[in-house]
This record gives C-alpha cells, structure tokens and sequence, in this order.
C-alpha cells in the first residue's frame, strides 16, 4: 500500500459517531450553560444598550457569512472526501494549504473594512442613547479586528469537521467559550470597567484560540499544509457548488438575520438588546442538539451520497426522526414555561414580561427549520443547490415585506411572528420540493412516521398543561416541575417514533443481558467461595 495512504488513513482515522455526538452535545451544552450564567451579569454590570452591543457583534458576525461564497460548506465536502481511504495524503495538503491561503486574505480584509466603517456605523446606523459615540467607535473597531480572526478560525474548525475530527474541536470550542465568558465576567467584576474591556478580553482569547486550532488542524493533516500555496484547480473543481452555496448562504442570512438588522435600526439599543436576547436564548437552547448533529451527519450523508443508497436512505429516517423527538420536547419546554425562566435568569419582570411572547414565536420558527434539516443536508450533500437558491428566493420575496409591516404593528413580538411564518412555508415547501427529486416516495413516510408521532404527543402534552396543573406551586417549584415535563415528553416522543424506540429497547435489552451475566459471574463465585 502506498505510504502516503496509510499516511491519510492513519490521520483522519475519526472517533465513532455516536462519540462524535455526545462530544457535540456536551460542548453545546457547556455553552449554553456559559450563557446562561454570564448573560444576566452582562445586562446588570453593562446595561441594557451595552448588551445591545453585544447582540449586534453577534448580528454582524452572522451577516459576514455573506463573504463565505460558499467555501465552508465546500471545505467540510472536500475534506471529507479527500480524507477518506485512497486517497493521497499529498493531496489533502495541498487542498487544505489552498483554502487557507485563501481564508487569510479574506480575513484580513473583513478587519480593515470593518475598522474602517466602524465611524460610520457609530454615527449613523446604532441609535445609542447612554453609550457615547466614541466608545461604541473603539467597540466596533474591536469587532471588525475580532470577526477577522473568528473568520480564519472557522476554515480551521470546518477543516477538522471535514475530517470528522469533531472530539478534538469540541474540546477547544469549549476552552474558548470558558475563557471569553467567565474570563470577562471576571475582569468586569474586579475592574468595574464597561463594555471597551469586553470586547478587549473577547479579542485577546479569539487570538489565542486561532493559534490552537491551526495546531489542531495541522496535526490531523498526514503532510503539512501547503501555507501560502494557492492551487487555481481545486478552486474551479468546486465552482459550481460553491457558487450555489453562496447564493443559498446569501439568502438564508437575509432570512435569517433581517429581523435583527431591521430592528437594530428601527427600535431604540435597549430593545433591539431584549430581542438579542430572545434569539440568543432560543438558538443557544436548540444549538445545543441541531449543529452536533448537523456537524455528525454531513460528512456522513456526503460520503454515502454515491457510493451506499440504502444506508443513506436509513440514515436519513434516522436523522429526521431523532431530530423531531429532539425538537418537539424543546418547544413544549419553551412554551410552557418561559417566562418563569425568564424571571430566575434575568430578576426583571420588564425583560420577562416582553420576551416571553417573542422567545416562543422564535421557538417555533426554529422547530420548524429543524425539522427541514435532514432534507437540506440531503440537498447540499447531493450537489443540489438549486433549489436552496429557488425556495430562498422566494422565501425573502415573501417575508421581507412582511416584517416590515408586522415589525411597524407589532413591534418584536411581529418580527418573531414572522421568523415563524417564514419557517412554515420554508418546511411545507422544502420536504415537497426535496422528495420529487431525491428519494422519491419518501414524503408521506417523512410526515406520517418520522415526523406526527412525535406532534402527536406534544399536542397531547400541551393540552394536558392547559388545565394549569402547576399554576400553585412557586416559580422554581415550576420550573423542577417543568423539567420533569420536558424529560417525559423526550421518553414519550421516542417511544412513540421507530428509530429511536428501537435504539431504547436495544439498549435497555443489551443492559438487561450485561446486568444478567454480571448477576450469575456473582453467583457462580458466591458458589465457588462457599465449596470447602
């Protein structure tokens, strides 16, 4: 065998998926955690407007996807196959070293942009009241500097992806996350500095972590990356699919992100803050389980995509069913017992009392995008980006001028209203549109088996709770209460889906025969000890 093949074997020899999951899931969940710890702080220490600046750096960082062209879709796809068996290791290097070149110099040039616009942003676009401009001029300076290094970091953590090395990536994310969150929480505890000290920590430590996830990145390669050798020919290979990934990634971050730059604009700092807050809590309560488990899949679907049709065919059942039985608990949680969370996490019945609503229309946009995951997956893995492009087109057509009028009438309560409507026909048309094409016939078993068992029993749920079981008990009584709730709608969704309901009784039977033998290995030696 040739050398240089072991050489890639060896290196991108990846932990099993269900490791790969767990691993997810825990980091996500160490985040989530961090957030829920560090917000409150930030909004009582900082200020509502200053959170607000927080929430508009992660707006800004959203919106620089635009600037992808769809290269990190591109990367984890070529990576991935570039790292399987039979490949040569020469190869992947000299592919890796291509992209990252290219990552540099788009990195350093969304810093200078950013920089330089960060007076005219300050001036005219943010409406602060109590913040002065000068501060939130060296804030946005800060962020310009930040989202380029955030920006070379992502090649990295997509590069690991593509080789399915995603234990060793959790690990740093979660090193990261520890230190920009607790590590600034502290400095403005001890300092009582405001909000340019945030920023400056922030920067510190994304630095710091782009150093560790070029070493990561570098030793899961079998050669060294080519740095700063640029290969014209493994760009023009993937023209097609980038060219589709960027318009799809153009469109969804206008889906995705209208709602927050349109009201950054429209409302004054402190609201646009309480709906940074809402979204920030709903997509960290869902990002926890949905890019895991995108980030496990991917890889997955695009290696079989032409090389296994009936495994991916199974895999792709499996992945919508577990991402239902996921999500269907979350959003029951979410309804039912937001605002009581909203008052333990924030001490402000104000924030509680405008949040509420808006978290749970939020939830319920996210629920149904979630549900269209497996099926965009399935798209993006099989090269077929056309339609992404088409249903976001119309998507944008659509609810762009919906939000502006719900937003006019409603507030943020009609900008949450429409990410909901928008997800809705995003979902109804996605799963048509998809199965006329891949998997043909699969649509009614998507909807009748994947999907309404586990809407079968959150409707169930929800209308059990109507009758205001808990309404009694005190507010940390509802919410114990409430977990319990959560958890026995989780076991009821899964028992009442295949997949899943097969993965528990398999485990419960493989317990039950482990805890069988263990019983007679202990009998068997009681015996032994007991003969003279």
């Amino acid at each position: 065998m040739n050398i240089d093949t072991t050489l890639a074997q060896d290196a991108a020899a990846p932990a099993s998926i269900f490791l790969r999951s767990i691993a997810g899931f825990a980091c996500q969940t160490w985040i989530a955690l961090l957030a829920l710890v560090s917000f409150p702080f930030y909004i009582r220490l900082l200020g509502m407007e200053a959170f607000g600046l927080i929430g508009f750096y992660y707006t800004l960082q959203a919106l620089l996807r635009v600037l992808d062209l769809g290269l990190t879709p591109s990367v984890i796809r070529e990576l991935a196959r570039s790292a399987s068996p039979g490949n040569e290791a020469s190869t992947l290097s000299e592919k890796a070293g291509t992209f990252e070149t290219l990552f540099i110099a788009i990195a350093t040039l969304i810093s200078l942009a950013i920089v330089a616009l960060s007076p005219i942003i300050a001036h005219h676009w943010l409406r602060n009241e109590s913040l002065s401009t000068g501060d939130v001029t060296v804030c946005l300076s800060m962020m310009g500097l930040q989202c380029g290094v955030n920006w070379l970091s992502s090649f990295y953590q997509s590069a690991l992806l593509g080789m399915e090395r995603q234990v060793r990536l959790y690990i740093l994310r979660s090193v990261e996350a520890t230190f920009s969150s607790l590590g600034a929480l502290a400095l403005i505890i001890y300092t009582k500095a405001g909000i340019q000290l945030f920023f400056t920590w922030q920067l510190a430590i994304a630095g710091c972590l782009l150093i560790c996830y070029r070493i990561a990145f570098t030793r899961s390669l079998p050669a060294p990356p080519h740095l700063f050798t640029f290969r014209f020919s493994y760009l023009y290979k993937i023209r097609r699919f980038a060219a589709g990934m960027s318009i799809i990634t153009l469109l969804g971050l206008i889906l995705t992100n209208m709602d927050r730059v349109f009201l950054s604009h429209y409302v004054s700092l402190d609201k646009f803050g309480i709906y940074s807050l809402a979204s920030y809590a709903v997509s960290t309560l869902f990002g926890v389980f949905v890019p895991p488990m995108f980030n496990v899949m991917y890889p997955r679907f695009s290696s079989l995509i032409a090389t296994d049709e009936r495994s991916l065919h199974k895999i792709y059942h499996l992945t919508i069913q577990w991402f239902a039985v996921i999500t269907g608990p979350l959003l029951v949680g979410v309804l039912l017992f937001t605002h009581d969370f909203l008052m333990v996490w924030t001490q402000s019945s104000d924030v509680a009392n405008v949040a509420t609503r808006p978290i749970a229309w939020l939830a319920v946009g996210w629920s149904l995008n979630t549900l269209m995951m497996s099926s965009y997956i399935l798209q993006i893995a099989s090269g077929w980006t056309s339609i992404g492009v088409k249903l976001s087109t119309l998507l944008v057509s659509l609810f762009a001028p919906t939000l502006v009028i719900l937003t006019i009438y409603f507030g943020i309560e009609g900008a949450a209203v429409n990410y909901a409507l928008m997800n809705s026909a995003y979902l109804a048309l996605g799963l048509g549109w998809t199965h006329r094409r891949l998997l043909r016939g699969q649509l009614n078993t998507v909807i009748i088996v994947d999907i309404f068992p586990m809407v079968l029993v959150c409707a169930l749920i929800l209308a059990i709770m109507r009758t205001n079981p808990l309404g009694s008990l005190n507010t940390w009584a509802r919410l114990t209460a409430g977990a319990g709730v959560v958890s026995a709608t989780f076991v009821l969704s899964a028992l009442a889906t295949n997949s899943p309901r097969a993965e528990i009784l398999k485990t419960l039977k493989l317990n039950a025969s482990m805890t069988k033998e263990h019983i007679c290995q202990a009998t068997s030696l009681v015996k032994d000890r007991s003969q003279p």
